[in-house]
């Protein structure tokens, strides 16, 4: 079930071979507010932005590869 805040949180876009270096910059640079969570739009190693919609998983996978740093 989806909370209308749920659609509030910021986007971030991260490269899949950059997201620690690119969640690093969004959040040293950040003017949004993360504390209640982001989404995320990853991009392909052509500069294109991967279709999906971030209900979860893509955030999930984001966290877990900036993680592993």
């Amino acid at each position: 079930m989806f909370h209308s805040r749920h659609f509030l949180l910021p986007f971030v876009t991260v490269q899949r071979d950059r997201v620690f270096d690119d969640l690093f910059e969004a959040f040293s640079n950040a003017q949004a507010d993360f504390s209640n969570g982001f989404k995320v739009n990853f991009v392909n190693q052509f500069g294109l932005t991967e279709a999906g919609i971030d209900g979860g998983g893509l955030f999930k996978e984001c966290i877990t590869q900036y993680a592993l740093g």
